[in-house]
C-alpha cells in the first residue's frame, strides 16, 4: 500500500511523526509512505489552494518533501507531480495539534488536505488530537498510537491495493 501524508502544522510538527508511524504500520513492510507537508504552519487555511504563484517543492530526503503551500496544495503536489505515475492508495492528513470538531472542520487545513484527496477519488482521512498543556504532544506524542483504538478501523483496513 502506498500512503501519502500531509498536515497543516508543518513539516516539523510532532503530529506528523505520529502520522508516519500510523502509516508505516498500515502500509506494512511491502508498502511505502510519502510525506508531502507544508514548509510552514498552515493551520486555519481550510481547503485553500494556491493558483496565483507557483508552488516550491523542496525534497528533504527520500519520500519526504516540503511544499510552500497549504495542505490541499501538498496533496495536489503529491498526486499530480511527485507520485504522478504511481498514485497513493490512501491520503492521511494530520495528526493535527488540537481538535477539529463542529465548525472547526470548515477552516481546518487538516480536513482540507483530506478533502482534496477525496475530490480526486482517493480514500482520505483527517486525524486530529485534542491535548492539554500536560498531554502527550508535550512529551513527544509517543503514547498516541498504542493508547488509541486499533488502527486502521474498518473500512480503512479493507482498502483496495492499487500499487504494485
Amino acid at each position: 500500500m502506498r500512503i501519502l501524508i500531509t498536515n497543516d502544522d508543518g513539516i516539523s510538527a510532532p503530529g506528523l511523526a505520529v502520522a508516519e508511524a500510523i502509516a508505516a504500520e498500515l502500509a506494512g513492510p511491502e508498502g511505502d509512505v510519502w510525506v508531502v507537508a507544508p514548509a510552514f504552519e498552515q493551520s486555519g487555511v481550510g481547503h485553500c489552494v494556491s493558483y496565483i504563484r507557483p508552488m516550491r517543492i523542496e525534497p528533504l530526503e527520500e519520500r519526504r518533501f516540503a511544499v510552500e503551500g497549504s495542505p490541499a496544495d501538498c496533496v495536489l503536489a503529491g498526486i499530480g507531480e511527485i507520485l504522478r505515475d504511481h498514485p497513493p492508495d490512501l491520503i492521511i492528513s494530520g495528526v493535527n495539534r488540537g481538535h477539529n470538531i463542529a465548525e472547526d472542520t470548515l477552516y481546518s487545513g487538516t480536513v482540507g488536505g483530506a478533502m482534496e484527496g477525496a475530490l480526486h477519488g482517493l480514500p482520505s482521512v483527517a486525524l486530529s488530537q485534542y491535548f492539554t498543556t500536560t498531554s502527550f504532544f508535550k512529551r513527544g506524542g509517543s503514547e498516541m498510537v498504542p493508547a488509541g483504538p486499533p488502527f486502521p478501523p474498518p473500512p480503512l483496513g479493507n482498502l483496495p491495493q492499487t500499487t504494485s
